[in-house]
């Protein structure tokens, strides 16, 4: 029931909700959904993913385990979060995805991070590991971009031992995600 049973799925489905998101995925920590989020946009090989400099390292290697190249942008000094303005300098024709990082609980700022992946054609792909349930400006963390990804580990807000979700608004991306989730 633990693994992938009945209680998972109604996990899933409750923790999507709390998210205000319409699917969720249990995967086994909150590395590898940042991992499966970025394999399964399919991404040419070293496309760059602009990430902020101040995380924890899972962050980088969901990037590098995806065949990607991070790109370090510096922090806003107020919100230890995504700085916009070096985010902005950052962009290039490589640039496919920006992974903000809602760190210690406090959201990235989602209003600007999506008039910027709109307007360059970029996707998002959040690491929410440690922001679960905090919003920005009615924008629920698990929600701003085609993924959201949480962790379960030890210090987060929400402690199962280890385990992480992905989450998604999307029911393509969360049918890949279901396969890919369960050994590829």
């Amino acid at each position: 029931n633990f693994i992938l049973g009945d209680f998972v799925e109604k996990f899933e489905k409750d923790f999507a909700l709390f998210c205000n998101s319409k699917f969720a995925i249990s995967c086994a920590n909150g590395t590898d959904a940042l991992t499966i989020a970025l394999r399964i946009l399919d991404l040419p090989k070293n496309s760059e993913v602009i990430m902020p400099a101040m995380t924890y390292c899972s962050t980088a290697f969901s990037i590098i385990n995806a065949g990607l190249k991070p790109i370090l942008v510096d922090i806003d000094k107020f919100t230890s979060t995504i700085s916009i303005k070096d985010l902005k300098k950052k962009i290039t024709s490589k640039t496919k995805v920006v992974m903000p990082v809602h760190l210690y609980g406090m959201p990235a700022n989602c209003v600007e991070l999506k008039k910027i992946a709109i307007k360059h054609k970029i996707k998002i792909v959040e690491d929410a590991a440690p922001a679960i349930g905090a919003s920005y400006k009615n924008i629920s963390c698990g929600n701003l971009g085609e993924f959201s990804a949480f962790s379960f580990q030890g210090a987060k807000l929400l402690v199962t031992g280890e385990g992480g979700m992905l989450t998604t608004n999307n029911y393509k991306l969360y049918k890949k995600a279901l396969k890919i989730s369960d050994f590829g």
